[in-house]
């Protein structure tokens, strides 16, 4: 189903297992309820964010000319804009971040959280510990020649360029070929010369100016380029091999108790047309997969299922517990 965020809005499917986001949200608040769709039954899903910083710029957009509220006064009206851009810089922070995804999003909402899940694509990959000194000079360096020259900065996709020497119409429009600090960074791949413009900008040493988009420096850059300060990243290597994810249980199991499992499913479907109702809403997919390992034989071992109580003993108990005698 490709579709904008509106289809999400009550949509009641519990064993959606891919949501994938073509851009990025405006908010983490977004992205936390629409990623949210995914799982909801308990079982292992993806989450895929796709990010470009050209997403930042039609976010922003959207947020400074988006219809203005009759009921607001203008000074309220500015508030809530600029509220809205710092919920902007939240979602960018979480593209960019080294750290736990999922930690990321617990520390925004107030709620503790180990220090990494060991499941999202973050805890996943390998990071490096390496020294950027040199780049870290290079970079605000390029950044500052730049607009010395044009009189206004650029934003980060035309330092990059200009720092890999690319051929591209624009940077010699500008006369950024004519710089000193042009394709200083030529040996260095594309991506990667991104990532230590966004190491630097979350360290503080440049920064994004909020009005025009251009790349600027800070104080700080200043102790890297004349007092000898080196600067060491975490980047990102190769990603963990897929192998090494947590798996749902079922691939855990021998044939015997994935046929069962099938069967469970089977009778599912069976009671759910006959009540007119969603499958999920007689037994998750996770609740099926815990009676296939445990298999309940009598009403006390049946409530020790994850997923059942009272009123789904009463209810099913019966049926699966007879079905799981004829399986034995």
């Amino acid at each position: 189903m490709v579709a904008t965020n509106a289809f999400g809005m009550g949509i009641d499917k519990s064993n959606v297992r891919y949501v994938i986001h073509y851009n990025m949200p405006q908010s983490l608040e977004a992205y936390y309820q629409e990623a949210g769709r995914a799982g909801r039954d308990g079982e292992a899903s993806d989450c895929v964010l796709l990010y470009s910083s050209g997403d930042v710029a039609t976010a922003r957009y959207l947020i400074e000319h988006s219809e203005e509220n009759q009921v607001l006064s203008a000074e309220e009206q500015a508030r809530v804009t600029e509220l809205n851009l710092q919920r902007l810089q939240t979602m960018v922070g979480y593209c960019k971040t080294s750290r736990c995804l999922r930690g990321y999003i617990l520390d925004y909402f107030g709620q503790h959280h180990p220090e990494t899940c060991g499941n999202c694509s973050n805890c996943l990959a390998e990071y490096k510990k390496t020294d950027i000194t040199k780049e870290a000079q290079m970079i605000p360096s390029c950044v500052r020649r730049i607009e010395d020259k044009l009189g206004f900065a650029v934003g980060a996709s035309l330092v990059q360029r200009t720092l890999r020497g690319s051929k591209d119409k624009r940077v010699h429009e500008l006369g950024l070929d004519k710089l000193s600090t042009y394709g200083i960074l030529a040996h260095i791949p594309r991506t990667d010369v991104q990532s230590y413009i966004d190491v630097l900008e979350q360290a503080g040493y440049v920064y994004t100016d909020p009005v025009h988009k251009g790349l600027r420096t800070t104080q700080k850059a200043n102790m890297v380029l004349f007092h000898g300060q080196t600067v060491t990243a975490k980047l990102r290597q190769e990603e963990v091999p897929q192998k090494k994810r947590k798996s749902s249980r079922i691939m855990q199991q021998p044939k015997e108790k994935t046929d069962l499992f099938d069967a469970f499913r089977a009778l599912r479907r069976e009671i759910a047309a006959q009540e007119k109702i969603a499958a999920y809403m007689v037994f998750s997919d996770a609740t099926l997969r815990d009676m296939a390992v445990k298999m309940p034989q009598n009403s006390r071992e049946f409530l020790e299922i994850s997923g059942v109580g009272d009123y789904k003993l009463r209810k099913y108990g019966k049926v699966f517990i007879e079905l799981i005698a004829q399986f034995l």
